[in-house]
């Protein structure tokens, strides 16, 4: 028997889709909160409602803003994996003159990242690759064909394949050498950090965006588990943002319990 939340949904995303055979993109001036603004291409609907409508938590967070604010330094090379359009890729390219990396999985969110990219004269420094970041190198992974994609387990979405790459190894090809290094992939952050342990070693800021409901949900895991490949606390100091939209970091409990979605960041002491 079919809901009518399930019902509801399905309806929404044929509307979406449709309005997406009909988009045309287009530049704004996007205003981020500190008042500073950069030309910014609205490349789909998805960029449209998240963007410039700021109807989705795209254009609402000033808390993660305020928190780079707090730990990007002038200097830093960031390493960015997910960062969809890249509005948080120009934040960053505003706050430090040193080398931006961008991984992104989804080819369309890769084309409108690189039309920011282009956009605002950022070709020197700030480069966009289409991997989907994981544990392992070389696999090709069935991702739900979604502006947010993730690890597909069922068959009923539309999907893509694209090739997977861990952080150490993206960084070596790149002959890359972050020293902050963001993950906001979806729930993939807990195979993600697993290929990620010759970075780590080299203690470098890191944000990682933890999808607990997803990890519990999708994928049957304990979210507390990516405690285990991540720096042990008498190395890092480990925070807590729990609302994007809202400043405010706090001492990490040690535990994900109760939350389904948060922002980590650790810094090395």
């Amino acid at each position: 028997m079919f809901s009518f939340s399930a019902i509801e949904s399905a309806l929404r995303k044929s509307i979406h889709r449709l309005r997406g055979l009909r988009f045309r993109p287009y530049w704004i001036n996007y205003s981020f909160p500190d008042g500073t603004r950069v030309p910014f291409c609205i490349g789909d609907e998805v960029g449209r409602r998240w963007y410039h409508e700021s109807s989705g938590d795209g254009g609402r967070a000033e808390g993660l803003l305020a928190a780079y604010d707090q730990f990007v330094a002038a200097d830093d090379r960031i390493l960015e994996c997910g960062p969809h359009h890249g509005l948080v890729t120009l934040y960053f390219s505003l706050r430090t003159a040193g080398r931006i990396l961008c991984v992104e999985a989804n080819k369309n969110n890769v084309a409108i990242l690189r039309r920011n990219i282009q956009g605002n004269g950022l070709e020197g420094r700030v480069q966009a690759l289409q991997y989907a970041i994981s544990g392992r190198d070389h696999e090709s992974l069935r991702m739900v064909d979604s502006s947010n994609a993730y690890l597909a387990h069922e068959t009923r979405f539309a999907a893509f394949h694209v090739e997977s790459i861990t952080v150490d190894t993206v960084c070596a090809r790149n002959a890359f050498s972050p020293t902050f290094v963001k993950l906001d992939i979806e729930g993939a952050e807990m195979e993600a950090v697993k290929g990620a342990q010759q970075i780590f070693a080299t203690c470098p800021k890191i944000n990682i965006e933890v999808h607990c409901k997803e990890i519990r949900e999708r994928y049957g895991k304990d979210p507390d588990a990516i405690l285990s490949d991540l720096p042990p606390p008498k190395n890092y100091e480990w925070l807590l943002l729990r609302d994007d939209r809202v400043p405010g970091l706090e001492p990490f409990p040690g535990t994900f319990a109760g939350i389904d979605r948060c922002q980590i960041f650790g810094i090395p002491r």
